[in-house]
C-alpha cells in the first residue's frame, strides 16, 4: 500500500520534512496554512557551534550528518541547488580569544571543526570547516513545486509544522512551551567589501551576490511583533561596524518571529490520532530539520519510540 504525508506548514520545517518523505517514497500533500513566517527571514546558515559561547550545538554531529546527506540527495532529486559552499569565519576579538581558538583545535572534537585563523583588515577570522548555507528560499519554493496542495486533511497522517504563528496553536500545542524571539535582518550593498566566506562576529555578513549582503540577527525576547525598528537597525549596523567600517546602502529591513522553545529543544511527536507536530526549531531550522524530520517520519510511519528531549509533551503539564 503507497504511504502518504499532509504536511500542514510552508516553512523550513515543513519542507523539509515534505521533501524527505518524497525521498522515502512517500506521496506528500501540503495543505497550505499561511505565509511561512520567520523562514523568509532565515538566513539559511549552518554551523555546529555556538560562536558565542563556543559550545557545541544540540546533538551537533547528528544534525550535521543528517543535513548534509540530505540536502546533497535533494538536490539530485529535485534538480535544484540548495547548498552554496561559503564557509562561516568568526571574528576572533584579542590574542586570549587567538589562544583558545588555537588550542581547541588540537583537541577532537574540535580538530574536525576549526580552521586556521585568517587575517583580514587586521582583524582575525577563524574558520569553521563544516559550515555553509542554504539558500531558504529555493528550498521553500522547491517544496510547493513538487508537492500537491489539499483542500481537507482527510485520513493520512498529519503533521502541523505552523511556527509561532503569532501564538494562534492550532496544532494543539502548549503556549507555554514557546519563547518567541524577534529577529531582524538588514539588505545591504557594500562597495568594496571584499571577505571571502561568511563573516560572523556579533552578527554575520552573508554574501549574496552582486555586492548584495544580508546582515543579522537581532534577538529580542519581549516584542514578538513583525515591526522592523530604529534600535534593530542600529544593532545592525553597529555590528557590521565591528567588521567592515565601509559604506553600507541599505535595500531592505526585515523582522520576523522565531519559534523558539523554553528549554531551546525542538517540539515533535504525536498529538492527537493521526495528528503529529513538528516546530521549536529556533534559529537553527536548516542545521535540525534534517534530522528531526527523518526522526518523525520513523515514528508515524515505523513506529520508532521518541526521544525524550525533543518530544512535545515534556510541556503538557504546563
Amino acid at each position: 500500500m503507497e504511504k502518504s504525508l499532509i504536511v500542514s506548514g510552508s516553512g523550513i520545517a515543513a519542507s523539509v520534512l515534505g521533501l524527505q518523505a518524497q525521498l522515502r517514497g512517500i506521496k506528500v500533500f501540503r495543505l497550505p496554512s499561511g505565509t511561512p513566517g520567520s523562514s523568509l527571514l532565515a538566513s539559511g546558515i549552518y554551523n555546529p557551534i555556538v560562536l558565542k559561547r563556543m559550545r557545541l550545538v544540540w546533538r551537533w554531529r547528528e544534525c550535521l550528518e543528517a543535513a548534509e546527506r540530505f540536502y546533497r540527495e535533494a538536490e539530485e532529486r529535485f534538480s535544484v541547488k540548495f547548498v552554496e559552499p561559503e564557509k562561516v569565519f568568526h571574528k576572533i576579538a584579542n590574542e586570549a580569544e587567538l589562544n583558545r581558538w588555537q588550542g581547541l583545535r588540537a583537541d577532537a572534537p574540535w580538530n574536525e571543526l576549526l580552521g586556521e585563523p585568517i587575517e583580514w583588515r587586521g582583524k582575525w577570522f577563524g574558520a569553521v570547516l563544516r559550515s555553509g548555507w542554504i539558500r531558504v528560499p529555493k528550498l521553500l519554493e522547491c517544496f510547493e513545486e513538487f508537492t500537491p496542495p489539499i483542500d481537507l486533511a482527510g485520513e493520512a497522517p498529519l503533521v502541523y509544522c505552523h511556527g509561532w504563528a503569532g501564538g494562534d496553536r492550532a496544532d494543539g500545542l502548549p503556549e507555554a512551551a514557546f519563547n518567541p524571539v524577534k529577529g531582524e535582518v538588514l539588505r545591504a550593498r557594500l562597495p568594496g567589501y571584499s571577505f571571502d566566506g561568511i563573516a560572523h562576529g556579533s552578527v554575520f555578513v552573508l554574501p549574496l551576490g552582486e555586492e548584495l549582503f544580508q546582515i543579522g540577527a537581532t534577538y529580542q525576547w519581549d516584542k514578538p511583533d513583525e515591526k522592523p525598528s530604529s534600535e534593530g537597525q542600529a544593532e545592525l549596523l553597529k555590528g557590521l561596524r565591528s567588521i567592515w567600517d565601509g559604506t553600507a546602502e541599505i535595500v531592505e529591513h526585515r523582522a520576523a518571529v522565531r519559534p523558539a522553545t523554553r528549554d531551546r529543544r525542538p517540539l515533535m511527536g504525536r498529538v492527537g490520532p493521526n495528528r503529529w507536530v513538528l516546530n521549536g526549531l529556533g534559529s537553527r531550522g536548516v542545521l535540525m530539520a534534517p534530522l528531526l524530520a527523518a526522526e518523525l517520519l520513523d515514528q508515524i510511519f515505523e513506529s520508532a519510540g521518541s526521544f525524550a528531549e525533543s518530544d512535545w509533551s515534556r510541556f503538557s503539564g504546563s
